[in-house]
């Protein structure tokens, strides 16, 4: 879950650019979709109907009709002294997220070639995680993070969490930001999807995007997938949160301050967590976002150590 991920800003764009955010509603109805009929299948895509605040998604598989899904989430607001969030959306704690307790463990095997896989250690909290890690590592398994594997459960992705820890929250402002303001204006380059894949590349943060995670990644999302889905969710729910780091995209409040982190935690966290599976809480990694105790997991792959790779 998520660290910051996007500056969000209504755009107007009557000659968009093809392939744009702005040509695509940001590809909003095809997560929305994608939650509605198929979380984990890319094949599942969204058009959105209606307009202004009456919009909906109509969804499809393969030019199949599968139905309707709301534009955006309104039925599980959360309010925080930072704000309401009314598009929040629930948490699934088969991964390391809300209440930071999960029956599961994302393991990875000794054999060349292993992919990520699922550990259930069965009810027990804490000390049933314990014990569940000294199972894995005693079978020749590497402990990856708490919670289900996901998109961004292979060791080479966690790399890249632990590596940019001190300055992903503040890289991945300041790309989401150019990414708002070019589809901002219309005479403008409005950039594509590809543009913030380059710009999150360039700043050190090289997720993979070969869907290495999977047993069987056709279809499947890619970590970098998840990250840039979290940071266009953010730009279409978060936006009276996150105006400020228009200005300034450093991480410079407290959580508990900060209404763009608060934001981005209720109403994209639980989608990314899904998606990812490992982010630097999971891990074990602690982050230059200031968080209450008891969120990193405990038997993370870099849990306790001083280095990590």
């Amino acid at each position: 879950m998520l660290l910051l991920a996007g500056v969000a800003l209504v755009s107007w764009a009557p000659t968009a650019t093809p392939g744009s955010g702005a040509a695509n509603g940001y590809w909003q109805c095809d997560r929305q979709c994608r939650g509605a009929y198929g979380f984990f299948d890319r094949n599942v895509t969204g058009a959105e109907t209606g307009h202004l605040r009456h919009k909906i998604c109509q969804c499809s598989n393969s030019n199949v009709s599968l139905g309707t899904a709301p534009y955006e989430e309104t039925g599980t607001p959360v309010t925080t002294s930072a704000g309401t969030f009314e598009h929040a959306k629930p948490f699934d704690n088969a991964y390391w997220c809300d209440q930071y307790s999960t029956p599961f463990l994302c393991t990875l095997g000794a054999t060349a070639g292993a992919k990520p896989q699922t550990m259930d250690c069965g009810a027990g909290g804490a000390a049933s995680l314990d014990a569940c890690a000294a199972k894995a590592k005693a079978a020749g398994k590497l402990v990856l993070h708490c919670g289900k594997c996901g998109a961004c459960s292979a060791l080479s992705d966690i790399q890249v969490l632990y590596t940019t820890r001190h300055n992903i929250t503040t890289e991945m402002t300041r790309c989401s930001k150019d990414f708002a303001l070019s589809n901002l204006w219309p005479f403008h380059k409005q950039q594509t999807l590809a543009d913030l894949e380059r710009c999150l590349t360039a700043a050190g943060i090289t997720f993979s995007t070969d869907g290495r995670a999977w047993g069987e990644p056709s279809g499947k999302p890619s970590c970098m997938q998840c990250w840039t889905d979290n940071i266009l969710n953010d730009k279409e729910v978060c936006t009276s949160h996150c105006l400020s780091k228009f200005i300034d995209p450093t991480n410079n409040k407290p959580y508990e301050k900060d209404g763009c982190l608060q934001c981005d935690e209720y109403s994209s966290g639980p989608d990314f967590i899904k998606c990812a599976g490992a982010n630097r809480r999971s891990s074990g990694i602690i982050s230059d976002i200031d968080r209450g105790p008891g969120q990193v997991c405990p038997v993370g792959y870099c849990t306790g150590k001083a280095q990590c790779f």
